[in-house]
This record gives structure tokens, sequence and C-alpha cells, in this order.
């Protein structure tokens, strides 16, 4: 009990840790250039009406996920072959659970490809 509880700690602050470090920066990029893409550069204006605040923030969201799931998926499968843990933690943005997922599956992969 102890260990899992250990693992949720400390799988719960890599994720936080990295979403702020890793995961912003490079869904920040990415929206950057999703919206350089011509058929979305009006989306770039100051003034939008609702219907294009709302494919802004989707198109933002999808942003964030991507970069989630890649950063987190990697850092788990890397941390999963270092030192043998898998990592459980808890995302409390909705957006934040399928970067959480991955990072738990990479990790338990990780794992047990450390101990074969």
């Amino acid at each position: 009990m102890a260990d899992l509880l250990l693992g949720i700690i400390i799988g719960t602050g890599i994720l936080w840790l990295l979403t702020a470090i890793a995961v912003h920066p490079l869904a920040d990029y990415l929206l950057k250039r999703r919206l350089e893409e011509p058929e979305l550069s009006y989306l770039n204006s100051d003034e939008l009406d609702e219907r294009d605040q709302v494919k802004l923030r989707s198109i933002a969201n999808r942003c964030f996920i991507l970069a989630d799931v890649l950063v987190l998926g990697t850092a788990g499968l890397i941390m999963g072959l270092a030192l043998g843990w898998f990592f459980v933690g808890i995302a409390f943005d909705k957006n934040g659970w399928p970067g959480m997922l991955v990072f738990v599956i990479a990790s338990i992969i990780g794992a047990v490809a450390h101990g074969v």
C-alpha cells in the first residue's frame, strides 16, 4: 500500500512538473503552427464571434492533448525503463487525462521491459 501511495505522489509530481515545463510550451508551439495554416489564419484576429471562439478553443484543446500525450508517454516509458517502477498519477484537468493515462501505461510497459 505504501509503495502505491508513493507511486501516486511521485507520478502526480512528475505529471505536474512536465506539464509546466514541457507540455504547455509544446502545446503553444503546436497551436501557433496550426493557426499559421491559411484556412485557419482568420482565428488570429482579436475580434472573433462565438462560433470562432469555440473553434479556437477546440483547436487549442487538441494541441494540448497531443503535446500532453507525446511528452508524458515518452517520460513514462523512460522512467519505467530506467527505474523499473510504474507510476500512477492524478490529473485535475479534463484535458490532462489522456496524457496521464498514456503516462501510466507507458511506465508499466517500461517497468515490464526493465524486468525482462
